[in-house]
């Protein structure tokens, strides 16, 4: 009966809402507070009314807010627009009271008549030296390193470093020469061998140098075998200082996949064929420099021009027997994949020179019998023991 009392007054009250309706008496009766009457319906719409108020005060001001920064920025672009033309306007009333360095022309004027004159007449030569050139580097403007490994000749890069001395020297010699006999280089050269590659102990610098280099990096009977195919690829020397040997100049002529079929048994044979076709092509071109200076010296028939242009220039180095053994030994590094070691191998056994070729056996003794310090390299080396163990050793 309580209920249904209660159910009559709210209705009449006109205070519950149809979501409250909807929802089971027992959770209205709950939630709701104890009110009588007209009374506790009028307590709970003044609750209501305290919980809605700060949420529309907070919605006001927000809106407000809005609306001021929506009219700042309406000024703004305002003014901005008004601000524009102004500032053009200044410009155009300014622009000519800008144009008064017309007065300077006549200055100007000699500036450039002074340059003009001096761009006809030479400059010298300490300013065209000191001149820096801030052009980027071209193929044919960079030059080559004249000293790619930094060589010192007649100078140690261990200057106080004691060993070797000559005695301690002279005791490795006496104890090798004890193993192996006493060995003394040979009066004349030998003939170019057909089956042993070498390391440069024949006449021609040139066939000497590309032994040399086929040894690098690999074992004996490798190098042998890439000579070998070599020759059964490519034709025979007839005549000349590399008379036997491989016709080299053939080699130049010929494809890098010949030469590379030619000597793929013996190891490394993609870097040292192509190594090898450009070591041939820079000695042919060195070659036809030569004989174009000498022709220009000396003038000779037009019979002997036409004999040398049918022959072709030699593919030769050597010219190098003529040379200080420095300025040689620089010469041979310039050809790509000639390190220090095949170099020296070929100014000592082909061009007959005192040299301490150091390969990697020889490192290794130097630095365990302490010539060199701890942290050398192989051509430290070299250079080190090219200056402290005696040229008759």
């Amino acid at each position: 009966m309580a209920r249904r009392v209660t159910r009559v007054k709210m209705a009449n009250d006109g205070t519950v809402s149809s979501a409250n309706k909807e929802k089971p008496v027992t959770q209205s009766l709950s939630n709701s507070p104890p009110s009588t009457g007209r009374a506790g319906s009028k307590k709970a719409a003044a609750s209501k009314a305290s919980n809605t108020a700060p949420r529309s005060k907070t919605l006001a001001r927000k809106s407000t807010e809005k609306k001021k920064d929506a009219d700042t920025s309406t000024k703004a672009t305002k003014r901005k627009r008004e601000v524009a033309p102004k500032q053009e306007d200044s410009k155009d009333m300014a622009a000519p009271a800008l144009k008064k360095p017309k007065a300077k022309q006549p200055s100007t004027k000699k500036e450039s008549t002074h340059k003009s004159e001096d761009a006809h007449d030479p400059l010298p030569a300490a300013s065209i030296i000191d001149a820096p050139d801030n052009s980027p580097p071209t193929k044919q403007s960079r030059k080559k390193k004249t000293n790619p490994y930094g060589l010192t000749p007649g100078i140690s890069p261990y200057p106080n470093w004691p060993h070797p001395t000559a005695q301690e020297c002279e005791e490795v010699n006496s104890l090798l020469s004890s193993l192996h006999g006493t060995i003394k280089p040979p009066e004349t050269i030998p003939n170019a061998s057909r089956t042993v590659a070498g390391c440069g102990e024949v006449p021609c610098v040139l066939d000497a140098l590309i032994r040399t280099y086929l040894s690098a990096a690999t074992a004996g009977r490798n190098s042998n075998r890439s000579f070998q195919g070599l020759l059964e690829e490519f034709k025979e020397q007839k005549t000349g200082m590399g008379k036997g040997s491989v016709n080299w100049d053939e080699v130049r002529k010929s494809d890098v996949s010949r030469c590379f079929e030619a000597i793929k048994s013996g190891g490394l044979a993609v870097v040292k064929s192509r190594n090898i076709k450009r070591i041939l092509d820079m000695v042919h071109e060195e070659n036809v420099e030569a004989r174009r200076t000498e022709a220009s010296e000396k003038s000779g028939t037009k019979e002997e021009e036409e004999e040398e242009k049918e022959e072709g220039p030699p593919l030769t180095l050597d010219h190098l027997h003529s040379l200080p053994t420095d300025v040689a030994f620089a010469h041979l590094l310039r050809y790509p994949g000639v390190g220090v070691k095949t170099a020296s191998c070929v100014t000592m056994f082909c061009l007959r020179r005192p040299s301490f070729a150091v390969d990697t056996h020889v490192f290794r003794l130097a630095k365990w019998l302490g010539w060199v310090p701890p942290h050398a390299t192989r051509d430290t080396t070299f250079m080190h023991c090219e200056v402290r163990v005696p040229e008759e050793l």
